[in-house]
């Protein structure tokens, strides 16, 4: 099938129709098996679902080229986070109703009956979240085990606040998924994509547990996290990788990256490099600049490409290396 840069996820086309009943069984077959009509005086269907796996989450295009409503009742076992491209849906969940459209998004939790009004202009960028999957990695932000369904606010906010950070970051994936020659095409990156957008998600749109979460991120941060900074401080000199840091804070990378997202607000290697760039500075700073090299010194921290290395530096500092390498002078 050739690829559509217009179409997400176009690569990993599930399938097309016009038939009612092939579209109910095929989705409901990837999701659960649910109700699906036309709505009053529709009669036609263009059907497509594009899907693709990222570890225990997958995302997913969908359009039905029709005015339908859509009845799975509680989702059970997955939370739906729908994010429509294209036109609109009025989406209503337990107590609670969202007319969603570009912009808007709405965060379907599991234990509560859902049903859809889904406009032939909608096309939806959907992610699907299982209910264990989120509750261990909220459960491993926090350090309890989930008794209480986690339950989200429905409606969400996707152009403003917060929450614009997951459409960045879904729109990222997607564009990134959409390149031939990308790693993420084959799995490299699906751990890392899905440990990004349970944080996004977890983070950006209000539920039961956040206030719980606002409070362990402004207290002291979990052993675990403590143990692989203390590491990263005392060897960024040295090869550093997940699997060391996954050694020495004697947990799991997901429960790894889960602490380092919900207390330091970015990944374990994310915050190595911080760490890094901060040593070359300090080394920029204090070097002859009529003996030192910039390159010598970004090297001696890792840093082999001297693009990146100058931009990453821009970016937290508001000046060049070379800019601070110079200062002895002035």
């Amino acid at each position: 099938m050739r690829e559509s840069s217009s179409i997400p996820l176009s690569h990993k086309p599930l399938f097309r129709s016009t038939d009612l009943d092939e579209a109910r069984d095929v989705v409901g077959n990837v999701f659960k098996p649910h109700r699906l009509e036309f709505l009053a005086g529709e009669r036609r269907l263009h059907a497509v679902q594009n899907r693709v796996e990222l570890g225990e989450v997958s995302l997913n295009y969908l359009t039905y080229g029709g005015d339908v409503f859509v009845g799975p009742g509680p989702l059970e076992d997955f939370y739906l986070i729908q994010m429509p491209l294209t036109g609109s849906m009025r989406v209503s969940l337990g107590s609670q109703t969202a007319e969603t459209g570009q912009g808007a998004a709405t965060v379907c939790s599991p234990h509560l009956p859902l049903s859809i009004e889904w406009m032939g202009d909608c096309a939806s960028l959907t992610v699907q979240v299982p209910r264990m999957t989120l509750e261990r990695f909220v459960g491993n932000c926090l350090g309890i085990r989930i008794r209480r369904p986690i339950e989200f606010d429905l409606a969400m906010d996707v152009s403003r606040g917060e929450a614009q950070s997951w459409r960045r970051i879904l729109t990222m994936i997607c564009d990134e998924l959409a390149r031939p020659a990308s790693a993420a095409r084959k799995g490299m990156l699906s751990r890392q994509f899905e440990d990004l957008l349970l944080a996004t998600l977890v983070g950006s749109q209000r539920h039961n547990y956040s206030a719980m979460m606002e409070r362990e991120a402004a207290g002291p941060s979990p052993y675990y996290v403590k143990r692989a900074e203390d590491y990263i401080h005392a060897h960024a000199g040295r090869e550093i990788t997940i699997e060391d840091l996954v050694t020495v804070s004697g947990v799991s990378a997901r429960s790894l990256f889960a602490g380092f997202r919900a207390y330091r607000g970015q990944g374990p290697m994310a915050f190595l490099k911080q760490v890094r760039l901060e040593r070359a500075r300090a080394e920029l700073a204090a070097a002859d600049p009529g003996r030192a090299r910039v390159i010598d010194i970004a090297l001696k921290w890792h840093f082999s490409h001297m693009g990146r290395f100058a931009a990453d530096y821009g970016r937290r500092f508001g000046e060049a290396p070379s800019v601070t390498l110079r200062r002895i002078n002035r």
